[in-house]
């Protein structure tokens, strides 16, 4: 005994082309234009690439949530002139050396100096740039 379909022949086609339409406004739009929310370091375009060079040993073991941080510093990036652009990558270089626990520690130091009221800040910023100056 051989089974029927419930819809007709003549309009198999148009059934099947509505599916396909309605298939295709239901996919998500990733992938077509939007960049992924954790791109691969050979997904980045060239200019992400030459800017988060110091990164890119560590980048594809970023979460996605810090390569998104690392991106939004691309636009800034491009503002820079050659010497900015060279001490941003020098500190970019230097805190990925940082292991986590110093990265932490780190953060919480300048957590701290937020903290301080303007006239502290401001002193203990200046002990920090006469101290760097004097370190190789």
């Amino acid at each position: 005994m051989s089974r029927r379909s419930a819809v007709p022949s003549s309009s198999k086609p148009g059934l099947f082309a509505a599916l396909l339409l309605a298939g295709l406004f239901a996919m998500p739009l990733t992938g077509w234009g939007t960049p992924p929310a954790s791109p691969s370091w050979m997904q980045l375009s060239a200019e992400q690439r030459a800017a988060l060079t110091p990164l890119a040993h560590d980048w594809d073991r970023y979460s996605p949530a810090k390569k998104q941080q690392m991106l939004n510093l691309v636009d800034d990036y491009q503002g820079l002139d050659a010497v900015q652009r060279q001490r941003m990558q020098q500190r970019l270089k230097s805190w990925s050396e940082l292991t986590p626990q110093q990265q932490e520690e780190a953060r919480n130091n300048w957590k701290h100096l937020q903290e301080l009221p303007p006239a502290e800040r401001a002193a203990a910023i200046d002990r920090l740039k006469a101290h760097s100056a004097t370190t190789p």
